[in-house]
C-alpha cells in the first residue's frame, strides 16, 4: 500500500482511520458514497491540472513495485531533474 496525499490530509483528522485504511482488508470496505467519489475525482483532476504545466516527470515502475518506483525516483533526482511527480 503505498502513503498517498489523502493519507497525510485524514492523518491530521483521524489517525485511526488512516491505521484501518492501511492494515485493513480493502475487499471488506463499502464502495465509495456519490459525494465521495466526486471529492476524491475533484482531488485527482486537481492535482492533475496543476502539475501538468511544471514538466515534471514521473518514475515508470510496475503497479505495487515501491522499492522499484524508488529505485526510478532516486535515479531521476540524481539526474537533477527540478522536481518529481509522484515521486517513492
Amino acid at each position: 500500500m503505498r502513503i498517498t496525499g489523502t493519507h497525510i490530509y485524514n492523518m491530521l483528522r483521524c489517525s485511526h482511520a488512516v491505521a484501518l485504511d492501511l492494515h485493513e482488508d480493502r475487499s471488506s470496505r463499502r464502495a465509495l458514497t456519490e459525494v465521495e467519489e466526486f471529492v476524491r475525482r475533484r482531488g485527482v483532476d486537481w492535482e492533475a491540472s496543476f502539475t501538468a504545466d511544471l514538466g515534471f516527470p514521473e518514475p515508470e515502475y510496475p503497479r505495487g513495485e515501491f522499492d522499484v518506483g524508488a529505485e526510478q525516483t532516486e535515479g531521476l533526482l540524481r539526474a537533477g531533474v527540478p522536481g518529481v511527480c509522484q515521486g517513492v
